[in-house]
């Protein structure tokens, strides 16, 4: 049987429009959203009874946002936005492959002269205004010009390039240049290594807006980015290659180069190559049923 809308709204169904209306006022005032003065509810009896209460101020939450087991919910509240801190990111080895040196054995050298009484030196004017001196131990090569000025490359540390120096003032002294001594030596380029167990995706570094200005690249020609750190001094050249060889150059100190290395770390891990665990090819034959006639082949 269908009730009425009388039935629905008070249970009963009644004879005249004046018991109706009776009803209506009978029912229960509802507040309006914007009467913020005094709210009401309907107490055991039916009667209307004001609240007059007042909210109590919420407690300080620093205490529990410190309490381990918030922060062990999975709730970060650190201000990076998530994610692994570049603190704790863990930079590879870095190996120092040549250390270039400057010195000065502080008198005038006829270039013509030295490339006749030293072995193994090679001099060109016409291409090269300095005189090449290669020394087999240490491994280092010498760079003289008329002034006096030295440069030292190859060696592995700082120390051989002073040796290699000292080996040179010596043999100057045999030849006539008895004034001859080592002056100042100073470091001018680290050259060094590092590699990651992960690809680059040179591509997306070159064309990022952020970090496109600081590099350099010659697609097709040579396959890596020169990446400058303008924010040290002096400015380290870092040469990204797509396999994860990283060299760094132009650097005065191995400071200065862990700097760069630490700094070019989120980089890395910001273009890396996702990378995928090998599958075994025997394991593939369990996801070929739906193809009988391979199976059958083999």
């Amino acid at each position: 049987m269908k009730k009425t809308a009388e039935e629905f709204l008070f249970g009963s169904v009644f004879d005249d429009d004046h018991d109706i209306l009776a009803a209506l006022d009978a029912l229960p005032s509802i507040p309006c959203e914007d009467d913020t003065t005094t709210s009401h509810r309907l107490d055991g009896t039916g009667n209307h009874q004001d609240l007059d209460v007042e909210l109590e101020p919420m407690d300080d939450l620093s205490d529990l946002v410190n309490d381990p087991m918030f922060i062990n919910c999975g709730v970060h509240t650190n201000s990076g936005g998530g994610g692994d801190d570049i603190e704790d990111v863990e930079v590879p080895e870095v190996v120092v492959s040549n250390v270039v040196c400057q010195g000065s054995v502080c008198c005038q050298l006829d270039l013509m002269h030295c490339s006749k009484r030293l072995k193994n030196s090679e001099y060109n004017r016409s291409s090269f205004p300095a005189l090449f001196v290669r020394l087999r131990q240490p491994a280092v090569t010498l760079l003289i010009f008329t002034n006096g000025k030295l440069l030292a490359t190859g060696g592995k540390t700082y120390e051989e390039d002073v040796q290699a120096m000292r080996r040179l003032v010596k043999c100057l002294h045999k030849i006539g240049y008895s004034d001859a001594k080592l002056g100042p030596v100073s470091v001018k380029n680290l050259v060094a290594k590092m590699n990651l167990d992960f690809s680059i995706q040179l591509s997306k570094l070159v064309e990022d807006p952020l970090h496109k200005r600081y590099c350099q690249s010659q697609a097709g020609k040579f396959p890596c980015v020169n990446y400058k750190i303008k924010t040290l001094k002096p400015n380290v050249t870092v040469r990204i290659f797509g396999n994860g060889a990283i060299g760094f150059q132009s650097a005065d100190s191995l400071q200065l180069l862990h700097q760069a290395a630490k700094l070019m770390m989120p980089v890395f891990y910001q273009f890396r190559l996702p990378q995928y665990d090998p599958v075994d090819p025997r394991t593939l034959l369990a996801h070929t049923d739906y193809l009988p006639q391979l199976v059958a082949d083999k």
